[in-house]
């Protein structure tokens, strides 16, 4: 069977200008950086292991990584889009970005397996980085 993978995200990796209080668009939970997977074949992305252990959202900017000192943003909350009836579309909500800043979003964290996002089946997705600068 395929393996799930990470397909895109919005903003996406590299994205500059991005706004900070809503990144990836805005609803009733306001602003969210959005991101998606391939899993083409059933069984599909496993929402309960789409969560703060598995995704992380990270300053850069400020984060001193010579000290060993990692500033994390909070997750509002982190859940599947669900009108996605293939459970493959995911939203990181937030409203705590700052203007000029660099962020890392991490999807799927190398660590235990409990950090993994996996499909129905327990295929892990491999992790990938998300970098972004707010204007």
């Amino acid at each position: 069977s395929q393996l799930p993978a990470f397909v895109q995200s919005y903003p996406s990796d590299g994205s500059l200008g991005v706004d900070p209080s809503a990144p990836g668009g805005s609803d009733a939970a306001g602003g969210y950086i959005q991101f998606s997977f391939s899993d083409n074949l059933l069984p599909m992305i496993d929402p309960s292991t789409v969560n703060d252990l598995s995704v992380t959202l990270r300053n850069d900017t400020d984060s001193d990584f010579s000290l060993g000192t990692i500033i994390y943003v909070a997750a509002d909350s982190i859940g599947c889009v669900w009108t996605d009836t293939d459970f493959k579309t995911f939203r990181f909500y937030t409203n705590t970005l700052l203007s000029g800043k660099h962020y890392t979003l991490q999807i799927g964290v190398d660590g235990p397996p409990s950090y993994y996002i996996t499909d129905f089946a327990g295929n892990a997705a491999l992790p990938v980085s998300i970098g972004f600068t707010t204007q």
